[in-house]
């Protein structure tokens, strides 16, 4: 969700096996690093590997996929903000409570990441695009080739 609702919203379009696998790697690198790094010292290590992959394998400029990473980010922050939040706060269940059980954690989670799946879902089937970059497909990006 990260890669297709990042750089689908600046108009990169890439296939998605491209997408799936470094989707893959940098999900397969979350998991890890939450498991090594406590307290989401995770965040910047996965968002590194986000930007590393989006360079050497989607082939996009470095700041295309900064800006992508910081797309993703503000999304999850949002939906942790402004869906998941209020939902914990209406069920009464300490924040602890919601990190230390598995499930709760990744009910959570998942609350948290609605507004970024929203935004796959409209890359993908809408086309849609906020902000069309150099590497668009979409015509208006800044110097569109």
């Amino acid at each position: 969700m990260m890669v297709m609702a990042g750089l689908g919203f600046l108009g990169v379009r890439r296939s998605f096996r491209q997408i799936g696998s470094v989707g893959l790697m940098v999900g397969t690198t979350t998991v890890v690093a939450r498991s090594l790094l406590p307290s989401g010292y995770h965040i910047p290590v996965v968002l590194l590997l986000y930007c590393a992959l989006a360079v050497l394998v989607l082939r996009v400029s470095i700041k295309t996929a900064i800006f992508a990473c910081f797309i993703c980010i503000f999304s999850i922050s949002l939906g942790q903000i402004l869906i998941a939040s209020p939902i914990l706060r209406m069920t009464g269940l300490p924040f602890q409570a919601t990190i230390s059980n598995t499930w709760l954690n990744i009910a959570f989670g998942w609350l948290g990441d609605t507004i970024l799946l929203a935004g796959a879902i409209f890359v993908t089937v809408r086309k849609g695009v906020l902000i069309p970059v150099p590497e668009s497909e979409e015509v208006g990006g800044v110097e569109h080739r």
